[in-house]
This record gives C-alpha cells, structure tokens and sequence, in this order.
C-alpha cells in the first residue's frame, strides 16, 4: 500500500512482455480477412458460443472446448540472443581450421614460402646462390624421409599424412555446414530454414509476397504483457512489433546462401583432394604446369615418391617462387635424393629408375 502510494507512476506504468508468440494453425488462415496479422490469433477464450446463427437462420453447432485440439504455440524469444548465435557460428567455422593447423604441419612449410617468395631481382649472385642452397637443403631434409624411408608402413603414413589431414579437415568443414543448416532450422522453429532461400527466390519469381520470410521472422506477434497495478499482477494479450526481424529476414537470407555455398564448394573440393590422390598424373600435370618444369624423369620418379604430403611440398614452392630459381632448386633437391636412394637400396634404385623411363607418365 505504500508502494502505490508513494510511487503510483511505477505501480501504474511498469510492464514487461513474458511471451512473444504466433500461432502455427493461424497461418493457414486468410489474412486481414479472419486474423489480424499472419500466424496471430487468440489462444485463450472460445469463439464460438451457441447463440450464433448462420444468415439463413440455422443455429451453429459449436464442439465441446475439452475436445479440441491445443493450438501450437510458437514463442519467439530467440532474437534476443542472434549476436551470440553468429558468435558461435564463426566459432564452429574456426575448430576445422585449428585441426588443420595443428596437424597438416603447414607451418613447418611457411618459412620455405617466405624465403621463395622474396623478390629474386634485388638479390646479388651469390645472394641468390646462397637462398637456392638452403632452401634446396630444407626441401631435400623434408622429402628425403619420404622418398626413402625404409620401414613400409611409417613410409606410407608419412608420405600421406597432409592427404589425410587435409580429407579429415574437408569432412569437418562440409559436416559442420550441414549441422549448422540443421541446427538453425530448429531454432528457428516455425517454417523451414532448409529451403528459406529457395522460397525466396521462388516468391521473387512469382512476383507475390515474401511469405517464408514472415514465417520465419514474423515482424508482428502476440505478446501477454504482466502489469503490476495497484490491484496486484495482471496480464493482457496484446499484438507486438518486433523490428529486430526485418534485419533478421535478410541476415539469415544471407547466411542461408553462404552456408549452401560452402556445402557445395566443401563438396566439390572433397572430390577433387580424392581425385588428385588417385589421378597421379593429373596433379604431375598441374605440377609441371605450374613450375613451367620439363617433363623429365628425374622430376617425374621424385614426384611419384614422395608421396601425397611431398608432393604438397613441391607445388606450394612451384607457387611461390620464380620458375627459374625453382628449376634450379629441383636439379639440386633430385640428385640429392636420387644418389640417397641409390645408396640406401643399391642395384634396385637402378631398374626403378629404369622402369621409370619406360612409362611412369602413362600410370
């Protein structure tokens, strides 16, 4: 009592929404015709009483409340808290990249790629002499325990561990696209966020109404208001506006095309990382064209050795350095590693050299 006395503004004045909602039946209702607004109808009361008549006279026969169905009741309090949901978005985007960093050793390769990609003209001969023999030094220190390790089974895991860290890390990336599509579509909760764009743009076409956007992002919903008065607590259904959702419609337009665009980007470099683990010629190819190399066999019989994880390495240099300081860099990298193997395995290095010469360039 003193309350109300003292600070009657307040008790008068003071209110807060408890529940921002639509209807699911109610969106199959004409609108302005039957409904105020789309997916907004009352979810208390009963709107049918047995005094009403239809025009010809003939009383309506109204069903027993306790027989009907309970409306679908859709709250909408999530926009509250879409800042934190792209927060988590940019997270989730980010853990593939850190599984990448942490276990491809790219980085072990970006000292290399610094050093290639300094600008060659402003160095002096011996300069110049100088970067090719160490950077030839750090290649032959990577390739050679790839080339000619002598255990068959640590040879084979070293020869394609970035192959498999680079699939793993494409499967992550495509997985989470797809859970992030999926999950999104439950929040949301009304309508379907898995075909929002395409009932966009089908809408556009059609030159009608947007209606998947209200569906989803309603800009006007019911709202049960809690007032504090002098008589005590009560609540009110009312209709709200929520002017958040008409930047939302067009945020999550967005993202909806984003994220079916790295689904399908994800996928299509999927497939490629697979094709050019099998297709050994095809990545040789672009290796050549790349480095503007000739095809000649000592390139060819070190390309096909070292493996999936070595010939990363190579077209990573290929990209980053001058096609004549990286002929350079391979004459000197494939004799250290062929006169290597030739120690290490003898007389056989010598006819796999020669099978090599007959018809690598055909497998």
């Amino acid at each position: 009592k003193t309350l109300a006395t003292e600070h009657e503004a307040f008790v008068n004045e003071y209110c807060s929404a408890h529940g921002l909602y639509t209807v699911r039946e109610a969106y199959t209702l004409s609108w302005p015709d039957q409904i105020p607004y789309p997916g907004i109808v009352p979810v208390k009361g009963y709107s049918c009483f047995p005094g009403f008549r239809y025009l010809n006279g003939t009383p309506i026969s109204c069903p027993d409340p306790a027989e009907l169905k309970p409306l679908t009741i859709i709250y909408h309090v999530w926009y509250m808290f879409v800042p934190f949901y792209f927060c988590a978005l940019g997270a989730a985007f980010y853990f593939p990249y850190t599984v990448f960093r942490h276990c491809s050793g790219i980085y072990d390769i970006k000292p290399l790629l610094v050093s290639l990609m300094c600008n060659d003209e402003t160095l002096t001969e011996p300069e110049m002499r100088r970067k090719v023999d160490n950077v030839s030094r750090w290649l032959y220190i990577k390739l050679d325990p790839l080339m000619n390790h002598a255990k068959p089974m640590t040879l084979y895991y070293h020869r394609h561990s970035m192959f498999f860290t680079v699939i793993l890390v494409k499967i992550l990336y495509l997985t989470t696209s797809i859970l992030l599509m999926y999950v999104t579509h439950v929040i949301l909760a009304q309508g379907s966020f898995l075909w929002y764009g395409y009932d966009f743009v089908a809408s556009l076409l059609k030159g009608g109404n947007i209606d998947s956007m209200d569906l989803l992002f309603p800009k006007m919903v019911g709202c049960e208001i809690h007032m504090w008065a002098q008589s005590g607590l009560t609540q009110k259904s009312l209709l709200c506006v929520l002017p958040q959702n008409i930047g939302n419609q067009y945020f999550f337009l967005i993202l909806w095309f984003l994220m079916v665009f790295v689904i399908f980007s994800n996928c299509a470099s999927l497939f490629s990382q697979i094709c050019m683990f099998v297709c050994i010629s095809a990545a040789y190819k672009r290796f050549l064209a790349t480095s503007l190399l000739k095809d000649l066999q000592r390139y060819r019989m070190v390309f096909r050795s070292v493996g999936t994880t070595g010939r990363c390495i190579l077209q990573l240099s290929a990209e980053q350095s001058n096609p004549k300081v990286f002929e350079d860099l391979m004459e000197i990298v494939c004799s250290l590693l062929l006169d290597n193997h030739d120690k290490k395995f003898g007389k056989k290095a010598i006819n796999t050299k020669q099978k090599f010469d007959g018809g690598w360039s055909a497998v």
